[in-house]
């Protein structure tokens, strides 16, 4: 299980370049991050990567707060989902992630597990139960959660992360830009 913050970049098809740009932009230009890497994962169409050193659920706060000023900054990023493990997928590490998590969810929290899996063989209901099961702390809502589990199945590595609030989808600020009040 390896600490690596980062975000798992969508967009879409054939424009997974033009996405880690604006990433890397923004991490480097607007946030002043140093060691920030990008790339798009090659065999999956609209998907990219992005590490660096900061928190990775803090630097989604920054970029809603730019976003929310500047939606123009991201023309071609749909969502960005924060991570802050990398590991190898399988069902022994998802506990351990699990028993992780568990130690920092309150009695009195509520939590939800949030699963996404791209080319794996793993059941989704296996995943979810060998990380549910460690989490002895809190209640499960689905609906109202005060803490998210991201989980991103990705072939044979998956990014995790506990986050207070949703990933940042900015499909919606993109269709707001392409809808102007400008008429002839």
């Amino acid at each position: 299980m390896n600490k690596k913050n980062g975000f798992v970049i969508s967009s879409a098809r054939n424009f997974e370049r033009s996405a880690s740009s604006e990433v890397y932009y923004a991490l480097t230009e607007l946030l002043d991050y140093d060691n920030v890497t990008v790339y798009p994962i090659k065999k999956i169409s609209g998907l990219s990567l992005a590490f660096f050193d900061p928190d990775s659920v803090y630097t989604l706060q920054l970029l809603s707060d730019i976003v929310e000023s500047d939606p123009s900054i991201f023309r071609y990023t749909l969502k960005l989902v924060p991570f802050q493990y990398e590991i190898s997928s399988s069902l022994d590490n998802f506990a351990q992630i699990g028993s992780l998590f568990s130690c920092e969810i309150g009695p009195e929290q509520k939590w939800k597990i949030l699963l996404r899996r791209r080319h794996t063989q793993l059941d989704r209901k296996s995943i979810i139960s060998s990380i549910a099961t460690k989490i002895s702390s809190g209640k499960v809502d689905l609906e109202n959660p005060d803490l998210i589990i991201f989980v991103e199945v990705i072939g044979q590595w998956s990014y995790v992360a506990l986050s207070p609030f949703l990933e940042l989808s900015l499909s919606q600020y993109i269709q707001e830009q392409e809808f102007d009040d400008f008429s002839f």
